[in-house]
C-alpha cells in the first residue's frame, strides 16, 4: 500500500472524552497501517452575541425577579475554558498529532501547506445539523474544487434516525458527498438515509474507539490492573430523577459503590464562582473508571463503546435529545438490545444480574473490525 499523509477533520477537541479518544483510535489506527497521520482541529464554535444577549437578559429576569440563584454568564471566557479543560490538554498534546486551524476558511490552505494527499471526515456527529459552525465543512466543501486529495468519511454520524436536512441543504451536501471517494457512516439508518436523499451506498462501520482493544487504552493511560475493589461505573451526561432512580437500584442489586468520572458541575449552572466544580478529571481516570468497574450505567455512546471494549456487564439509558440511532444500531450490531432502556419501569434485575456473554460479542466484533479496517485499506488503494 502506498504511505501517504492523512488528515482527519472530526469535530472540535475540548474535554469530550468520546471525542477526543475516537480521534486518537482513528489516528492510531492509520498509523499502524504506516501512514503519516495530521488531526486538524477547529476552533469549538463561537456563541453570537445576540444569543448572548438573549440569554442574559433571561438570567436578569430569574435573578431579580423570581429571586433564583443562577450565574448571569452562561458560557465560559477563553482562559475559563482553558481551566476547565487542564487535565484533558495534556493527553491531546501528548498523543495526538494535533495541527490547528483558527478559522473554516483557512481550512484550503493548511491542507495544501500539509501536502495532504487524503482527508478521512470523522467519527462522531460530524454531519449532525448544529454540532458545529458550518455542517458543509464536514462534507469538504472547501476542496469541491480539488480532484487530487481523496476524500473519505469513516463512521460518520448523522446523529438521527430520520432526515433533518433542508431541500436546499439536501442538494448542496448531496453535490458535495457525491464527490467523496468512499463514504462509510456509523448507524445503519444512516446507509438507508443516505442511499434515499443523495444516491450514496454508504459502509456501516464501527466506531473508531471500538477498533482498538483495552489493553491498548490502558497503554496510553499507564494504567496496570490493580485488583482494586470494583464499583459502580456511572458516566451521565444529562442527569434527572429517573436515572438517579436506576443508578440507586443498580447499585442495590449489584452491592457496588457509585463511581463518577465527570466533572461536579457544569458552567452554565454554577458559572465563574462555581469554575472549580466544572473541571473536568483526566482522561487516564475515566478509562479507569471503566477497567475497574463491576457493572456500568451510562446515557453516552461512548460509555457504551467502552463498556464494551472493557468486556463489562452494562446498562445503557436511551438518550432522545442527543440520537438514539447510535445506540440501537451499534447494539443490534452486537446482539445487546436488552441493555437498552429508557426508565426505571423498563429495569429488569434478570437482565442486571445476567452476565455478557463476551466471547459471542467479541467474535461479533471482531468480524465488524475486519470490515472496518478493509474498508479503511480499500478506500486509500484507489489512491494508487
Amino acid at each position: 500500500m502506498l504511505i501517504m499523509k492523512i488528515a482527519i477533520l472530526t469535530l472540535p477537541l475540548h474535554t469530550n472524552y468520546g471525542g477526543i479518544l475516537q480521534a486518537y483510535a482513528l489516528q492510531e489506527v492509520m498509523t499502524r497501517m504506516g501512514h503519516e497521520v495530521i488531526l486538524i482541529n477547529l476552533p469549538v464554535a463561537k456563541v453570537s452575541k445576540v444569543e448572548k444577549v438573549k440569554e442574559f437578559a433571561k438570567r436578569l429576569v430569574k435573578r431579580f425577579l423570581l429571586f433564583k440563584s443562577v450565574p448571569l454568564r452562561a458560557w465560559p471566557t477563553d482562559r475559563e475554558r482553558k481551566n476547565i479543560a487542564q487535565h484533558i490538554a495534556p493527553f491531546i498534546h501528548k498523543y495526538l498529532q494535533v495541527v490547528e486551524c483558527t478559522c473554516e476558511k483557512q481550512l484550503l490552505n493548511l491542507v495544501k501547506k500539509e501536502k495532504v494527499k487524503a482527508l478521512i471526515v470523522g467519527s462522531d456527529q460530524v454531519w449532525r445539523p448544529g454540532y458545529s459552525t458550518s455542517v458543509s465543512t464536514y462534507f469538504l466543501d472547501f476542496l469541491k474544487r480539488e480532484e487530487d486529495i481523496k476524500k473519505i468519511s469513516y463512521a460518520a454520524s448523522l446523529g438521527r434516525d430520520y432526515w433533518v436536512f433542508t431541500k436546499k441543504q439536501t442538494q448542496a451536501l448531496g453535490e458535495l458527498i457525491r464527490k467523496f471517494d468512499a463514504v462509510s457512516v456509523r448507524e445503519d439508518s444512516a446507509v438507508t438515509l443516505c442511499r434515499t436523499y443523495w444516491g450514496i451506498n454508504a459502509s456501516w462501520l464501527l466506531d473508531p474507539t471500538l477498533l482498538l482493544d483495552k489493553t491498548d487504552y490502558m497503554k496510553v493511560c499507564d494504567l496496570i490492573p490493580a485488583g482494586k475493589e470494583k464499583h459502580l461505573m456511572v458516566y451521565i451526561l444529562d442527569s434527572n430523577i429517573n436515572k438517579d432512580r436506576i443508578i440507586q437500584e443498580i447499585s442495590e442489586l449489584k452491592n457496588l459503590p457509585v463511581h463518577k468520572v465527570m466533572a461536579k458541575n457544569k458552567y452554565w449552572n454554577v458559572g465563574s464562582s462555581g469554575i472549580k466544580d466544572c473541571i473536568v478529571p483526566p482522561i487516564s481516570e475515566w478509562i479507569e473508571g471503566f477497567m475497574n468497574a463491576g457493572f456500568v450505567v451510562t446515557d453516552s455512546f461512548h460509555g457504551m463503546a467502552f463498556s464494551i471494549v472493557f468486556e463489562k456487564p452494562f446498562i445503557c439509558i436511551g438518550n432522545k435529545t442527543r440520537g438514539m440511532a447510535r445506540f440501537t444500531s451499534l447494539l443490534k450490531l452486537l446482539e445487546l438490545e436488552d441493555r437498552l432502556i429508557h426508565s426505571v419501569d423498563d429495569l429488569k434485575p434478570d437482565v442486571v444480574n445476567c452476565d455478557i456473554d463476551y466471547s459471542r460479542v467479541n467474535a461479533l466484533r471482531e468480524k465488524e473490525i475486519n470490515k472496518s479496517i478493509q474498508f479503511l485499506q480499500g478506500a486509500l488503494c484507489k489512491m494508487e
